[in-house]
């Protein structure tokens, strides 16, 4: 199974070469959308934060809405004082990389 994290996901990519067999790598179904579905909305969306795409996907899946309105409230446990994850961690995983523009990345 498509592996939850870069790393991982690397190791799988060479096991068929480093050990001659071959082997099929099957979507990871354990999340609410995949990884190419998240890079698209990553690469078009003006706040790339973990709260802006809760926000998005509760929208859109009506999961923890009473009508148009978040369920209990708010409803994001995410404190207004978090910073985005800094862009050099982006920066090295493909997907996400033609997204950064700072130059402490490159």
């Amino acid at each position: 199974m498509e592996a939850t994290e870069y790393d991982p996901d690397q190791f799988l990519k060479t096991l068929e070469t480093e050990l001659g067999v071959k082997t099929e790598i099957i979507p990871n179904d354990q999340f609410m959308v995949n990884r190419q579905e998240f890079a698209e909305w990553f690469n078009s969306a003006d706040d790339t934060s973990m709260e802006a795409f809760y926000r998005k996907r509760r929208r859109e899946t009506g999961v923890l809405m009473q009508e148009d309105q978040p369920l209990g409230g708010d409803g994001i446990m995410m404190p207004k004082t978090v910073s985005p994850q800094p862009a050099t961690c982006r920066s090295r995983i493909p997907l996400f990389s033609s997204r950064c523009n700072h130059t402490a990345c490159h």
